[in-house]
This record gives structure tokens, C-alpha cells and sequence, in this order.
């Protein structure tokens, strides 16, 4: 049994596994210090995601996940909504923080001992349940109207040869609008250029998913977790983009 965990994976993660230990199964789940681990799924030896993305899984026993929209009323399958714990089994709150305890932990309605959880997670779960996670509620990104899933294009980033890293986010507008700026990190001795990255994704992706700025860096930003540090990316800058063909 090989688990994986802790951020993001990426089909790609999985069927390196699978390559190196190809009669594992691979675990993989969405957990929390708060809640411990509240969804999981096994992949058995030699299946296939059907997503880049890989979901986080069905809720553990003793556990409901609810999906939320910013009113408080349950959103219909297929249509992102914050992730809320329902369980008797969440920690008692925050050491000495009873504000945040008292707006991230809530009684159960009913009265039961059951109480819930707001974990600031958005996800979606899928016609057949499964959950699929789309990242913080601090970091949803929305272009033209549409909702975009920002793991969803950094796996498109990752399945491009050469691409080491990648994160995507929003950057707001003097209009008030949002714009996609992708940070990569390349292979040594690669030269990527956005254009190519442009035109890889849009024969992948909608139109409002494909990043509009790429930012080129020799590694991301981790936190002490791992976790790609989206608060430290630099800011993106006004530069002339990479060009595919060089310019005279």
C-alpha cells in the first residue's frame, strides 16, 4: 500500500507509483488536522485515473462531507461548493483562538453530539460521489464568468515536457477583472517558451483556463509543509514574453 498525500495529485504522481511498484495500491485521501482524514480511495495495481487530477475520494466512515454554496444551501452534483465536516470526531477548537473556534467549529443542528467543520476547501463531487477537490476558498479564480479549477491547468502545465513545476493564479485587473498567471519552473537545460505553453494548453483546455502571463522561475516557493507558497510568488512584472520565434 502506497499513500500518497499532503497536496495536489496529479495523475502523473500516480502512475509513477505504478511504474515503480506495480503491484501497489495507491491510497490517496483528503485529511486535516482539524478533522483528521475525512475522504479516501484506493486505486488498484494497473488502473488508470480518468482524470489529471486525481479525486480525494469518498467520505471515511463516521464522517459526512457536505458541499456548500456561500448561502449555506447544498449545491447539485457536478457544481463546486465549500467542504463542511459533519462528524462527533473533530478536534475542540483552536489553543486560545476562541473566535476562530467559534466561526470554524459549529454545533450540530439536531442537537446530536455531532458537530461541523467549515474547512475553507472548495470541491465538487462527481455524478458516480466521488469528491474532487479544487483548492482554498482564498485562491478560486473566476475569468469571464467562468469558474476555473487552477490544479486542473497546472496538471495541463505538468504533462508538457520539460516542466518541472508549475502553480496558477489570479491576478486582479485595474478593471476589477482577473487575469491567469502561470509560475513555472523548467528542467535544466530546457528552454520553454510561453507561446508553446499557450498553444499546448489551448488544444487541451477552454479558452478562459489558458493562462494569460507566464512567470519563469528556477523553483517555486515552498512552505515548511512542501506546499507551494502562492503568498511568496513574486509579482508578476510587465516584460516582454518569450517568444517563440526570437525576435531581430
Amino acid at each position: 500500500l502506497l499513500q500518497l498525500g499532503g497536496d495536489t495529485v496529479y495523475r502523473r504522481d500516480v502512475e509513477a507509483c505504478q511504474q515503480v511498484y506495480c503491484n501497489a495500491v495507491v491510497a490517496i485521501g483528503l485529511g486535516m488536522s482539524e478533522a483528521g482524514r475525512v475522504a479516501e480511495m484506493f486505486i488498484p495495481p494497473g488502473t488508470r485515473l480518468d482524470h489529471d487530477v486525481a479525486p480525494v475520494g469518498f467520505p471515511v466512515p463516521g464522517v459526512r462531507l457536505l458541499l456548500l454554496a456561500a448561502d449555506g444551501s447544498d449545491v447539485t452534483p457536478g457544481e463546486p461548493g465549500e467542504i463542511v465536516v459533519r462528524s462527533a470526531e473533530l478536534a475542540q477548537g483552536y489553543w486560545q483562538r476562541p473566535e476562530l473556534t467559534d466561526e470554524k467549529f459549529r454545533p450540530d443542528p439536531g442537537g446530536l453530539t455531532e458537530r461541523t467543520y467549515v474547512t475553507g476547501d472548495v470541491g465538487r463531487r462527481g455524478t458516480d460521489g466521488i469528491l474532487h477537490h479544487l483548492g482554498r476558498k482564498d485562491f478560486q479564480v473566476k475569468i469571464r464568468g467562468y469558474q476555473v479549477p487552477t490544479n486542473e491547468v497546472e496538471s495541463g502545465l505538468l504533462e508538457i515536457e520539460g516542466i518541472r513545476e508549475a502553480c496558477v493564479v489570479a491576478a486582479h485587473l485595474p478593471d476589477g477583472g482577473q487575469e491567469l498567471v502561470a509560475y513555472v519552473a523548467v528542467e535544466p537545460d530546457r528552454r520553454v517558451r510561453a507561446e508553446t505553453l499557450r498553444r499546448t494548453l489551448g488544444a487541451r483546455l477552454p479558452e478562459h483556463m489558458v493562462p494569460h502571463r507566464f512567470v519563469f522561475l528556477d523553483r517555486l516557493p515552498r512552505t515548511l509543509t512542501g506546499k507551494v507558497d502562492r503568498l511568496a510568488l513574486p509579482a508578476r512584472t510587465v516584460e516582454r514574453p518569450r517568444l517563440e520565434a526570437d525576435f531581430v
